[in-house]
This record gives C-alpha cells, sequence and structure tokens, in this order.
C-alpha cells in the first residue's frame, strides 16, 4: 500500500499511481456508492486472512484489500485538494475584489476630472475599462430588444 504523504500545504502524490483515463475506459467504471469500501474492507481482510471461507478462481483478496486502500487513499487527497483549492479560489476573488475596488476609486475620479475639463490622457487611459464595464449592460439591452421583438 502507498501511504499518501501530506503537509499542511503540499501532498505527494507522485506514488499514487495517479493518470488520465480515456472516456473509452470510464464507460467500463462501475458505479459505487458512498460507504462501499467500509463494506468490503472486513470481507477482504477475512478472506485474505483465511481464503479457505472462499475461493473464487482469479479474486487476489489481498489485491483488493490494497485496492480499497488505494482508493481511500485517493478520497483523503480528493478532500485535501477540495480544500486548497477552495483556498486559491477565495484568495484569487480577494485579490481581485481589492483590484476592482482599486480601478473603481480611479474610475470615479478619472470621470470627476473629465467633467470638470476635457483631458485625453485620463480619457485614453480609461477607455478601455469602460468598455468592459459597460459589456454586461449592453449584452443586457441586447436581450431585451430581441425577447420585444420576437414577441
Amino acid at each position: 500500500m502507498v501511504s499518501l504523504k501530506k503537509t499542511k500545504t503540499m501532498i505527494d502524490l507522485k506514488d499514487m499511481g495517479i493518470r488520465n483515463y480515456s472516456a473509452e475506459e470510464k464507460k467500463d467504471f462501475a458505479k459505487v456508492r458512498e460507504g462501499y469500501a467500509a463494506v468490503v474492507r472486513p470481507m477482504f481482510e477475512r478472506l485474505r486472512d483465511d481464503p479457505s471461507i472462499l475461493s473464487v478462481s482469479g479474486i487476489d483478496a489481498a489485491k483488493l484489500l490494497a485496492l480499497v486502500e488505494e482508493a481511500e487513499g485517493f478520497k483523503e487527497a480528493e478532500e485535501w485538494l477540495a480544500e486548497k483549492l477552495e483556498q486559491v479560489q477565495e484568495s484569487r476573488q480577494a485579490r481581485m475584489s481589492e483590484v476592482k475596488k482599486g480601478a473603481d476609486k480611479l474610475l470615479r475620479a478619472a470621470k470627476a476630472k473629465l467633467a470638470a475639463e476635457e483631458n485625453e490622457p485620463v480619457s485614453e487611459l480609461i477607455s478601455a475599462l469602460l468598455d468592459f464595464t459597460a459589456q454586461p449592460r449592453k449584452k443586457a439591452v441586447q436581450t431585451l430588444r430581441k425577447k420585444k421583438a420576437s414577441s
């Protein structure tokens, strides 16, 4: 069994046998409900310890038990990665929130300056931002026009 190596900031998956599966391979995946590993683990442990209970050609209880343990390692990795992904997304969102607040303040100051006087450098500075912020409104107007035209 390969054990999952993780710290607060890193996870080592190199020995976990992770790979991409093709769409064709995924079609053959059996549907497995949550909790299945907990149910089959004791069965495989018992068969590994006493194979005389039930012998089936091609079935190796020790190998299946190792696969259960690997799958549990993957589940633990998924949970860790999901937590880290959430932290990354929230950190990106926090940074972009600060960027937007700063850009909004700059935009308000630029609009005030333009209202007081014509200023070509200021106008050029904010033109791309003004175009970008107007896009959702333009799209909403187009959608409303389409709805009115179709009714």
